[in-house]
């Protein structure tokens, strides 16, 4: 059985790896999210280190263990679009998302104790959404399930209603890219099959 800890309170990621019967604690972290860096991937690999390197001092007994730190955005065109600060902001969001396509990108960390290695890395999905009209947008304001949420949206949930294409991994979007990072903890939990006899 896989046993990791979880380095984020995201209740999307912790909720992704129950689904997927991963042993998880989840700890989250006190990072400093603030940065003057603009490009997406450089900027989610860089605040999941930092909630990994967190998590490692806030939490010693945790480095026993496959750490997993994540961190998501979206990006239209040049913009990087994070988690709407009030209803607002998330309906200028979608607005923004409407027709369009977009980018998610996830940076993780991944800390593996039997060689104290730290692997970092990142995958950027493209998502089309459809035309959306105010009804729309606004009846999925009224769910809430806009908040803490990049972009506004859930595509588990009633944000997925809104999809039109998906160009990459769907679980990025959700907020951790499972074929990437769990091809790095199989070397650590299964090595006898990964590296052979």
């Amino acid at each position: 059985m896989i046993e990791l800890t979880l380095a984020s309170a995201s209740p999307a990621r912790y909720a992704l790896l129950c689904q997927l019967g991963i042993s998880c604690m989840q700890l989250p972290t006190h990072a400093d999210e603030s940065s003057s860096e603009t490009d997406p991937k450089s900027l989610t690999r860089l605040l999941a280190r930092r909630k990994l390197a967190a998590c490692l001092k806030e939490h010693p007994h945790a480095g026993r263990g496959i750490i997993l730190a994540a961190d998501t955005v979206v990006t239209l065109g040049e913009q990087i679009i994070g988690k709407a600060e009030s209803r607002k902001e998330a309906s200028g969001y979608l607005t923004s998302l409407s027709g369009a396509v977009h980018r998610v990108v996830t940076g993780y960390a991944v800390h593996l104790p039997s060689t104290e290695e730290v692997h970092i890395g990142s995958a950027v999905t493209e998502v089309t959404f459809h035309d959306l009209s105010q009804d729309e947008i606004d009846a999925y304001l009224d769910s809430g399930e806009w908040e803490h949420a990049a972009g506004a949206y859930r595509i588990q949930g009633r944000g997925g209603l809104f999809v039109r294409d998906i160009q990459g991994s769907f679980w990025n979007i959700v907020g951790l890219p499972i074929e990437e990072i769990f091809g790095i903890i199989r070397v650590q939990v299964y090595p006898h099959v990964v590296k052979g006899p």
